[in-house]
C-alpha cells in the first residue's frame, strides 16, 4: 500500500516531538510504502502565487491556510499522477488543505483522502466557523471525542475516526534514580493559560523558596514587552529555557518533580504526553481532551484555572515523593500501553487497509 504523507516540523519543535513522529513510525511499518512531500518554509516556487489566486474560486481553506500549503498541494498532486498512490494524508487539516480535493475530482478520483484535525473545536469556532471540504474527505482523524463530536455537526460521522496522538516513549523516558527534586516543570506556548501561571507562581513563592519553576518555550519578539512573563521572570524562582536540544528537554522532564500546565483549550497536547511518558506527574485543566489522555490516577486535573487550586497542589505533592512517584508510574505505563508511536501507526495503517478495501 503506497501512502503519500503531506508533511511538516514546526521549529520549536524537536526531533522527538511533534506529529510528524507518525510519518517515521508509518515508514517503519512492514506493509506500507511511505512517499512524502514536505512544507518548505522559505520562498514559494516562482509562479505559485499566481496560481493560487487563479484557482481562488476553488480553494476553501482557514486563514492559516498560505502560499507554503497551496504548493504543498501542487506536488502532491504531481506525485500522485506519476506514481501509484492509494492514500493521501495531510498530517496538518488546519494550514494544508486547501485545493486537493477539487484536484482529487479532476485528476485522481480513485485515490483515497484522509487529514487530521489538530486544533480543539474553541479554534475552529473563531478561525473558521464552517470548517469546510469535510466531506469531500474519505476520512477525517481527530486526536479526541470531543472534536470527533464537534465534527459530526458538519459532515457524516461515519467518516470521523479517533486515532490519539502518539508519543516518542524510547525517547522520553523516567529518570533512573528516584532522586527527589522541588522542581515543577511548564513547557510550550499554545492555548497555554500564561495568566493563571504567574499567579501559581507569585503564590508558591509566597510559601516557600524551596520550589523553582522551569519554563520552556521558544521566546517571540513581543514577549519582551508582555507584562505576566516580565512578572515571571522578575521571580528569583523561575528559569527559561529556550532553544533546548531534544536531550536537554528529556533532562527537564526527568529532572522534574511536577509538570505544571494550566490550559485554555487542548485536543492531544506534546507536553502532556511527553510527561507522561517521562513518568512526570502531571497539573492540568480538565479541557477538551486532557481527560481522555491523561489517568486520574497520575495527575490533578482541574476543572477551572483556579490558581489556589493549582499552588495547593504543588505544595502537597513536593511534600509528598511516594505519591509523585506512584503518579508517574500510572502515567508512564498508560503511555506505553496506549501512545507509542509504533501503536498508533498500526491503528493507522488498518484504517487505510480498510479506506482501500485491502484485507485486514
Amino acid at each position: 500500500m503506497n501512502v503519500l504523507l503531506l508533511r511538516d516540523r514546526f521549529p520549536h519543535m524537536g526531533q522527538y516531538s511533534g506529529y510528524d513522529q507518525l510519518s517515521e513510525a508509518l515508514g517503519r511499518l512492514n506493509e506500507t510504502t511511505i512517499f512524502s512531500v514536505w512544507r518548505n518554509r522559505k520562498r514559494a516556487v516562482r509562479g505559485v502565487g499566481p496560481l493560487m489566486r487563479f484557482l481562488k474560486k476553488h480553494i476553501h481553506a482557514t486563514p492559516f491556510y498560505k502560499v507554503q500549503g497551496f504548493q504543498m498541494e501542487l506536488s502532491a498532486a504531481w506525485k500522485t499522477i506519476k506514481q501509484r498512490v492509494d492514500v493521501i494524508h495531510v498530517l496538518y487539516l488546519e494550514d494544508t488543505l486547501g485545493v486537493l480535493p477539487y484536484l482529487r475530482k479532476k485528476f485522481f478520483p480513485g485515490v483515497k483522502l484522509v487529514a487530521t484535525a489538530h486544533q480543539p473545536p474553541s479554534w475552529w469556532k473563531v478561525n473558521r466557523l464552517a470548517p469546510y471540504w469535510l466531506n469531500e474527505l474519505d476520512a477525517l482523524i481527530v486526536l479526541d471525542s470531543v472534536s470527533e463530536a464537534f465534527f459530526a455537526k458538519y459532515m457524516s460521522p461515519e467518516k470521523i475516526h479517533v486515532v490519539p496522538h502518539g508519543v516518542a516513549v524510547d525517547f522520553f523516558t523516567p529518570p533512573t534514580d528516584t532522586k527527589m527534586s522541588g522542581k515543577c516543570l511548564y513547557v510550550g506556548q499554545w492555548l497555554r493559560d500564561i495568566a493563571c501561571l504567574e499567579e501559581v507562581v507569585r503564590l508558591v513563592s509566597e510559601k516557600t523558596d524551596t520550589i523553582s519553576f522551569d519554563l520552556v518555550f521558544k521566546p517571540q519578539v513581543h514577549d519582551a514587552t508582555n507584562p505576566l512573563l516580565l512578572k515571571l521572570a522578575q521571580n528569583p524562582q523561575v528559569t527559561f529555557h529556550p532553544g533546548l536540544t531534544d536531550t536537554q528537554l528529556a533532562n527537564l522532564y526527568r529532572e522534574a518533580a511536577l509538570l505544571t500546565l494550566p490550559l485554555l483549550d487542548s485536543s492531544a497536547n506534546n507536553a502532556l504526553l511527553e510527561a507522561m511518558a517521562s513518568g512526570l506527574p502531571i497539573l492540568s485543566t480538565g479541557v477538551g481532551g486532557v481527560k481522555e489522555y491523561v489517568p486520574a490516577a497520575g495527575a490533578r486535573i482541574f476543572q477551572d484555572n483556579k490558581p489556589e487550586l493549582f499552588a495547593e497542589a504543588i505544595l502537597h505533592l513536593i511534600a509528598q515523593p511516594s505519591e509523585r512517584i506512584r503518579m508517574g508510574q500510572v502515567l508512564r505505563e498508560k503511555a506505553e500501553e496506549a501512545y507509542a508511536w509504533p501503536l498508533v501507526a498500526g491503528q493507522m495503517e488498518q484504517l487505510y487497509k480498510k479506506l482501500t478495501g485491502m484485507s485486514l
